[in-house]
C-alpha cells in the first residue's frame, strides 16, 4: 500500500475498469490508477493549477 499526492484530472472507463487519469506531484508526471485499487482517498483543501492540456491532448502525447 502506497500513499500518493495527485492532482485530478480525469475519469474514463474501459470495458475492463475505471480508470482515474492525474498528475502523480511525486514524479511531475501523468498516472493512471484503477478506481478498483483504491481503497483510501484523502480530500485536500489546497489548490493547484489547471493543466493546460486537453483529454484529447493527453492522447495523442501519450498513447
Amino acid at each position: 500500500m502506497t500513499n500518493r499526492n495527485i492532482e485530478p484530472f480525469a475519469l474514463l472507463s474501459t470495458t475492463e475498469n475505471w480508470l482515474f487519469i492525474a498528475w502523480w506531484r511525486l514524479r511531475l508526471e501523468f498516472r493512471y490508477f484503477r478506481l478498483d485499487r483504491i481503497t483510501r482517498m484523502n480530500i485536500l483543501t489546497e489548490k493547484f493549477e489547471q493543466h493546460k492540456i486537453t483529454l484529447q491532448e493527453y492522447f495523442d502525447k501519450y498513447y
